[in-house]
């Protein structure tokens, strides 16, 4: 199996390549430079390895949400070298993404992910790890204030929280959530490294996604409306 994985939705632009059992990896934070940056990325490391794009199984790439330009940036990339080398694609959630990145990195099958969405709001979702070893979605992602977030059903202490909107509303999301969570990683970032495994996935279910489908998914209707609190 050949899976090239993009992901530019933060600060952090990342390719990674997965030929079998190996997996080649360029991983960088260079904010405002991804436009510059990720198609010589992809170049180098498909020539390090000798292949083609035409050659690979499928194309997978973070759909956001994120940065408006960034999860733009990964879809549009993804969509021309679908097209042009006659791949599939598969999207992920970059939420997942970070989710699948503190199991592999901590070993924790369960994780709150919030990145700060600014105007005073953070993307949040819930994951848990299923036996596949693939972050699965419990809470639905979602854009709102941090005071506002949704507890899991399972409140025991065995958590982790991820992402930075840990760092931008730490105090609101300790109070909201301190009780539940063992660790706290506020620096977490997606990596492209981490949309792999859920990729195979999707791959082998057949879950691929259609040139038109892979759209930026923003979870604001308006991206430049005023903030507003969303309701449970």
């Amino acid at each position: 199996m050949k899976i090239l994985a993009l992901e530019t939705a933060t600060e952090a632009c990342s390719v990674a390549l997965q030929i079998d059992n190996e997996v080649i990896v360029d991983h960088r934070i260079a904010p405002r430079q991804h436009t510059e940056l990720v198609l010589p990325m992809i170049k180098e490391i498909l020539a390090q390895v000798g292949i083609q794009a035409k050659e690979l199984d499928a194309i997978a790439f973070g759909r956001g949400p994120g940065a408006f330009t960034g999860v733009r940036i990964a879809c549009g990339l993804a969509q021309g070298l679908a097209l042009g080398a006659g791949v599939p694609l598969i999207s992920v959630s970059t939420l997942q993404i970070l989710a699948q990145g503190i199991y592999r990195q901590y070993g924790s099958r369960k994780v709150l992910t919030a990145i700060d969405a600014r105007m005073g709001e953070v993307y949040y979702a819930g994951f848990e790890i299923d036996q596949k070893q693939c972050a699965q979605e419990l809470i639905v992602e979602r854009v709102c204030v941090p005071d506002h977030i949704e507890l899991p059903i399972d409140e025991t202490r065995q958590w982790y929280g991820a992402g930075t909107g840990f760092a931008s509303y730490s105090q609101v999301l300790n109070e909201r959530l301190g009780y539940i969570l063992i660790n706290v990683v506020n620096d977490a970032l997606p990596h492209a490294m981490d949309i792999l495994p859920i990729a195979s996935s999707l791959w082998v279910q057949g879950k691929i996604i259609a040139l038109e489908d892979a759209l930026p998914v923003y979870l604001r209707d308006n991206i430049a409306k005023k903030s507003t609190k969303c309701l449970f």
